[in-house]
C-alpha cells in the first residue's frame, strides 16, 4: 500500500512524540504501533473489544455513533452476560438509517442521544470499562473505524482520570434523552 509523504510525516511525529513522552514500545515493523497505553494502526477493535469481554460490571460509553455489527455484538454478549452497558450517542447521527442503536435498546442495552440539535454534536469518544480502566481517542464504533480507517487509542488506568471521565459522562447522561424504540 502506497501513502503520502504527509501520512508518513504525521503518523511517524505521533509516534515520536509518544516514545519521547514514554507512551510507547514499537513491535515488530508488521504491526500497529503499540504499547501498554497508546495504539495506533487500522484494525485496532480487538484491543477494544478485549476491554468489553473482560468488563463484569458495567461499561459506558460517549460516542459519536454505533455502525459496527461486531461492536454491537460484543456489547450484547457482555449485557447478555450481566455487564450493565449503557451508551449516550449524538442524536442526529445515532437516528440515520445505519445506526444500531435501536437494535441496542431492543437487546435491552440503555441508549442516550445527546441533543445535538441545541447542544452541537456529540463527537466525544470515549468507553469506561467497570470504572478500572478508560479507552479514548479517535475511535467511534463504526465499520470503517473497524475496517479501513487508521484510528489511534489512548488507555488509562489511572484512578483520578478515570474519575474525571466518570464525572463527564455522568454530565453528558444528565443532559441526553432516552432513547424508545
Amino acid at each position: 500500500m502506497q501513502y503520502s509523504n504527509a501520512y508518513r510525516t504525521t503518523r511517524w511525529l505521533i509516534i515520536l512524540t509518544a516514545a519521547i513522552f514514554g507512551l510507547i514500545s514499537c513491535q515488530g515493523k508488521d504491526s500497529a504501533v503499540t504499547g501498554k497505553q497508546l495504539l495506533i494502526g487500522k484494525n485496532i477493535i480487538a484491543t477494544w473489544q478485549e476491554e468489553v469481554n473482560n468488563t463484569e460490571e458495567e461499561i459506558l460509553i460517549a460516542t459519536y455513533k454505533i455502525t459496527s455489527e461486531t461492536a454491537l455484538k460484543a456489547l450484547v454478549a457482555a449485557h447478555h452476560r450481566g455487564v450493565e452497558v449503557r451508551l449516550i450517542l449524538d442524536g442526529k447521527n445515532a437516528q440515520n438509517e445505519k445506526s444500531l442503536a435501536i437494535f441496542a435498546v431492543k437487546e435491552g442495552i440503555e441508549v442516550l442521544f445527546w441533543p445535538s440539535d441545541y447542544q452541537g454534536k456529540l463527537h466525544t469518544k470515549f468507553y469506561i470499562f467497570d470504572q478500572k480502566t478508560v479507552i479514548f481517542g479517535s475511535f467511534n464504533l463504526t465499520e470503517s473505524a473497524e475496517k479501513t480507517n487508521t484510528e489511534l487509542l489512548y488507555r488509562i488506568d489511572d484512578v483520578e482520570k478515570i474519575r474525571a471521565f466518570t464525572d463527564e459522562w455522568q454530565r453528558l447522561y444528565e443532559m441526553s434523552l432516552p432513547v424508545n424504540p
